[in-house]
């Protein structure tokens, strides 16, 4: 495994923010807050026992607290005198030692206790003891390490540390052990040692085991045991023949010997293995980047008669020697260069995720017409380019339009400046410079101000853009974000955030967001001791039409208000089955649990392998004695892997931290089809409807699909409707019927027409709805997303795309009222945990093009399928697919002289193959 990470852009600070007003009795108010990740290398980490929780530092003063599993942060810290050493007492204590202090810490990253410690040693090479009795000093370049009494710094002295050239000083042998090895039989000198007595001591000092090694170990190298006190390592580490040697602590005897390597050291593991870890000498890394530190490690795995088995890999680009952590069942974390720590698996070397990302935070912003620049400039003098990096959003639809967009300019000169002597770089071109950056956002008097570029020493964006001002509003950079500030109030608006992944999140005051797919992630609530992703409140924050209209200086009357409190959701839990079981029968019961503490519960859900299972159990009793309630689902399963994802609702909707397990089922394989629904309306009861491309677009689809049979589907199986048949009790009926498909089938539903939004809900226009302009005609007439979510839930197949190509039937949009589709589209695929792809567009002009003989959203569509969407010979997943079309979408309408046209792209559940191209 080789590990190499480079980020050349990372500007944050610790962007934490408390989102505080007054809160009702029964709601709690919570801290939101940005995890950021590190933005410098990281020196300090440590790891709970039950590796649950996680622990890393950047420089002196900066911590920050994860959740192993979801790589979720739970606290930033910062530690006042500077941190010398972290490590875990217990799984849920860890301390944090100063020059001058102890401070001991919660897993929820709340300061317990803080104890003096006395002026001894290096003070940032202290260690405690668990009982929080003795003081232990790592011995740097002395042999032996020492312990205090941390009462009052008096040295601790064991008899058998006598400080003869033989004895081995006082050892740590890890797993709160300490050790003594010393010489045994030597009448001629220190080569004539034959044997080695050893006493091993508990963190109580209290002797644990005494007794004798067979040959002489107590002079150079590492030593550590296991915890058990069974066996001794050895790893020496100098001379012609470094080696790494177990031996028997009961008898003595060498039991097996490998190569170990110069300069290294030894990691023993719980399960028994060994790990070699040695340094590469500094010739041997990137000498441009002196924080490049490579380590090679051997995963060493005794086996009887001496025999053993041995895994390499290589880890490069830490940021420090010690940077990395190994624990049970194969968990390595690694913190690298640039301040990123990832998580792997070191028995296959498969990265298994991470901990935060960097903000990417630009130092100008300028704004113009609707849209926000925020840029940076950059030069080298010696290699004479300059360089403008931006990222420009998109505030009437609160998104971010282009990310990280980088132009060099390499043609630099020296030029006097003003006769003073002085040379200054400049361009011969600035245009060249310039040319990706949108000409809206240059100042009126541009062309006057070239003199002023030339004066300077690179550019300046200030002297050229407009300012970052939006006549109520002012758009400023804060440190990880910039900040929307209103500026007759001076109260802060919203949070834009842009993350070096490429994804985003908006956030206003009152915890409205709008995010990339993945942006959510990045932002997280403190509710009490518990953290949750923003994601959590998804139902009720989630809101792109507000956002945009507080990016836009708009009013608008809050629904909800995240700083006055939330009713904190139940704690749910999968009670049955338990997590690894095996099954030869693909029935099973699954039995989801929710304890209300103190929000109610107000909904149990279920995801299987990511879909939504049956409908959700809405306004669930509790039951008052145990203050829990619960419910079974009978699902079916599929081959191999099944994961199962439980959340529950508190009465105001707040969702829970979900419960997840895994079980498998050990059948022979079953045949898999797809199972295709497709309905569109050119023909409408209003003629005045009427489109051109709806029943086209349709057949095309499924045309495509009913030609194109493969190995990947043993059957695949067409319905359609159309015109005069679509109507809603016709499209409820058919979606209905695919509830008899199967858990490992496949399900497309491709719906063209119109479509409408109604508050919070979209709605697809069926053939028989006249009127859509009227919003009650279309709440009953209209098939809802919620309607249509419900349906989606009722269906077994697990492999749901759902593709919707709908114009608005009215006309001219209501402000905003694209971004109500937006959220409704976006809202249906996570509750029912399907793919969806939708273009809502505003006007039928905008949806169809002639030339093309298709709506442009069905002919990116189709070229997609038809393999643009993949590489030679690969298979069309629906993933590739929904790429495929968010990038091409905008980029055709365009083309077209049209508005670009940015689709719904929101992607829950497992990704499948949909066709292997010809």
């Amino acid at each position: 495994m080789r590990l190499s990470v480079k980020q050349t852009l990372s500007l944050a600070a610790l962007g934490m923010a408390v989102l505080a007003a007054p809160a009702p009795a029964s709601a709690e108010a919570p801290e939101v807050f940005v995890q950021t990740g590190h933005t410098q290398g990281v020196q300090h980490m440590a790891l709970s026992g039950d590796q649950k929780h996680l622990v890393t530092g950047e420089g002196l003063w900066l911590l920050k607290l994860w959740e192993v599993e979801t790589g979720r942060e739970i606290r930033t810290m910062k530690v006042e005198g500077g941190v010398g050493n972290v490590q875990f007492l217990e799984d849920s204590t860890f301390v944090v030692t100063t020059g001058e202090a102890a401070v001991f810490y919660n897993t929820y990253g709340e300061k317990t206790a803080t104890l003096s410690l006395p002026k001894i040693g290096d003070p940032y090479r202290k260690y405690i003891t668990r009982n929080r009795k003795y003081l232990y000093t790592e011995p740097g370049l002395s042999i032996s390490l020492k312990i205090f009494d941390i009462r009052d710094g008096s040295e601790i002295k064991l008899p058998e540390n006598t400080g003869d050239l033989s004895n081995s000083g006082i050892c740590n042998l890890g797993f709160g052990y300490f050790g003594i090895f010393y010489g045994m039989g030597a009448d001629a000198g220190l080569q004539n040692l034959r044997n080695t007595g050893y006493v091993i001591y508990d963190q109580d000092l209290k002797v644990r085991k005494r007794g004798m090694i067979k040959g002489q170990v107590s002079i150079g190298g590492n030593l550590k045991v296991d915890p058990g006190l069974k066996f001794v390592y050895k790893n020496r580490n100098f001379g012609d023949d470094p080696r790494l040697t177990k031996y028997g602590l009961d008898d003595g005897e060498a039991i097996a010997s490998v190569k170990s390597r110069k300069h290294s050291g030894i990691i023993l593991l719980p399960d028994g293995r060994v790990v070699i870890n040695s340094p590469r000498m500094v010739e041997a890394r990137v000498i441009t980047d002196p924080s490049n530190f490579i380590q090679d490690l051997s995963v060493i795995e005794f086996l009887d008669g001496g025999l053993y088995k041995e895994r390499t890999m290589t880890l490069e680009g830490l940021s420090d020697h010690r940077a990395f952590l190994l624990g049970r069942d194969g968990l390595l974390v690694a913190g690298l260069s640039g301040g990123a720590v990832r998580k792997y698996d070191y028995n296959t070397g498969r990265e298994a995720g991470g901990f935060g990302t960097v903000p990417v935070l630009f130092n100008f912003s300028s704004y113009s017409d609707g849209k926000l620049l925020n840029i940076m400039p950059d030069f080298s003098s010696t290699e004479k380019w300059s360089r403008l990096t931006f990222n420009l959003w998109d505030l009437r639809s609160a998104s971010l339009e282009r990310f990280n967009v980088s132009n060099t300019n390499r043609d630099m000169y020296q030029k006097e400046h003003k006769g003073t002597g002085f040379k200054l770089w400049t361009l011969s071109d600035p245009d060249a410079l310039w040319s990706k950056v949108p000409k809206q956002f240059f100042a009126d008097n541009l062309k006057k101000r070239y003199m002023e570029f030339y004066e300077k020493a690179y550019p300046t964006p200030n002297v050229f853009l407009r300012s970052p001002q939006n006549g109520g509003l002012y758009f400023g950079e804060k440190g990880t974000h910039i900040s929307a500030v209103n500026q007759a109030t001076k109260a802060e608006v919203a949070r834009l955030y842009a993350f070096a992944d490429g994804e985003w999140i908006i956030i206003t005051s009152e915890g409205y967001f709008n995010a990339s797919p993945n942006g959510a992630r990045n932002l997280n609530v403190r509710l009490g001791q518990k953290v949750y992703s923003i994601d959590n409140f998804y139902e009720k924050f989630y809101n792109p039409v507000l956002v945009a209209s507080a990016l836009m200086g708009g009013k608008f009357e809050a629904a909800a208000d995240i700083r006055q409190g939330v009713l904190p959701p139940p704690e749910v839990r999968i009670a049955a089955p338990q997590d690894g079981r095996k099954y030869g029968d693909d029935t099973l019961t699954v039995t989801v649990t929710a304890r209300d503490v103190g929000g109610g519960v107000d909904g149990i859900r279920l995801y299987h392998n990511g879909k939504a299972v049956g409908e959700d159990a809405r306004g669930v009793q509790v039951v008052p004695k145990a203050g829990a309630s619960s419910r079974k689902f009978a699902v079916t399963l599929v081959d191999g892997r099944n994961d199962f994802r439980a959340v529950g609702y508190s009465r105001d909707r707040t969702e829970s931290n979900p419960h997840q397990v895994t079980v498998f089922l050990e059948a022979a394989k079953k045949e898999v089809s797809l199972y295709l629904f497709a309905a569109g309306v050119n023909s409408y009861k209003n003629p005045a409807l009427n489109l051109n491309y709806a029943e086209p677009d349709a057949r095309a689809v499924a045309g495509f699909f009913r030609s194109r049979r493969s190995d990947l589907f043993s059957h695949v199986y067409v319905t359609e409707i159309y015109n005069e048949q679509a109507t809603k009790a016709a499209i409820i009926a058919k979606l209905a019927q695919l509830e008899n498909t199967r858990p490992q089938d496949a399900v497309v539903i491709y719906l063209a027409g119109h479509g409408e939004s109604v508050e919070d809900k979209w709605y697809f226009v069926p053939h028989e709805l006249a009127y859509p302009e009227r919003e009650e005609e279309v709440k009953s007439g209209g098939l809802s997303s919620d309607e249509l979510a419900g349906l989606i839930r009722g269906i077994r197949a697990q492999k749901v795309l759902v593709l919707i190509d709908a114009c608005k039937a009215g006309g001219a949009l209501v402000a905003f009222r694209g971004f109500e589709d937006r959220k409704a589209l976006a809202q249906l695929s996570r509750s029912a945990g399907v793919h969806v792809v939708a273009a809502s567009t505003g006007s039928q002009f905008a949806a169809e093009v002639k030339d093309l003989g298709h709506g442009v959203f069905t002919y990116v569509l189709l070229q997609g399928l038809g393999g643009k969407a993949a590489g030679p010979g690969e298979a069309v997943t629906v993933r590739k697919l929904m790429g495929y079309v968010e990038e091409n979408l905008p980029e055709l309408t365009k083309k077209y002289k049209q508005e670009a046209q940015y689709p719904v792209v929101d992607s829950r559940g497992m990704d499948f193959p949909l066709i292997v191209p010809k």
